[in-house]
């Protein structure tokens, strides 16, 4: 029976690791990545974190009265990823003069664990969705860096706008995620600690 518990023990300590070991930074910052969104309405970094991997998709839009939600461009600089409302090419952050939305969507889902964010003063706020849910992200100090931990939630898109407030202006600078196992990995697993359990049983029958 010892042997049994042990089996499952490390089974559970393994089990437990591949949520934790492969925690990756996805850096915006990064041209080598993400410069070739520049311009783009929409790009999708590869395989980013190298093995296990997880797939970025950005997308830009601005809102106008006239016509709802307009497609924009991205934005990508050494302070991170923003958005250009095409009316406006001047400004190169997530701003609130044309209520632009940056979306980030990950294949496969990923645990969130934290967001940076770049030039986010004072007053200012940044407006996040994260899984139908409103964050209001309240603006830092005078360098305006702002670091949000999420607590490792589970997602497949995020969202990031300014909370209506005209004068707000940022940028996305990094993301902390984590690729949620797939089910096949899991299930991997699962028949692996049944497995050596099953085997422990067998033994100790055998014995008894």
């Amino acid at each position: 029976m010892k042997k049994v518990l042990m089996f499952l023990c490390v089974g559970i300590m393994l089990f437990g690791s591949v949520g934790m070991a492969n925690a990756l930074l996805v850096d915006f910052t990064n041209a080598g990545i993400f410069g070739a969104a520049n311009g783009q309405h929409e790009f999708t970094a590869s395989s980013v974190g190298g093995n296990p991997y997880v797939n970025v998709t950005l997308d830009a839009f601005y809102y106008s009265i006239l016509t709802g939600w307009q497609n924009a461009n991205l934005s990508q600089s050494s302070v991170g990823v923003g958005v250009v409302a095409l009316p406006n090419p001047q400004i190169n952050q997530i701003d609130g003069a044309y209520k632009e939305k940056l979306v980030v969507t990950f294949t496969p889902n990923v645990y969130l664990d934290s967001i940076r964010l770049i030039d986010l003063k004072g007053s200012e706020q940044a407006d996040i969705n994260l899984n139908w849910a409103d964050w209001e992200v309240q603006g830092g100090n005078s360098s305006g860096n702002v670091t949000v931990t999420a607590f490792g939630i589970s997602t497949w898109e995020l969202e990031f706008a300014t909370a209506g407030a005209i004068l707000t202006g940022y940028t996305v600078a990094s993301l902390d995620v984590t690729p949620v196992p797939e089910p096949a990995t899991m299930l991997l697993l699962g028949s692996g600690l049944v497995g050596l359990a099953g085997m422990g049983r067998k033994k100790i029958l055998k014995r008894g």
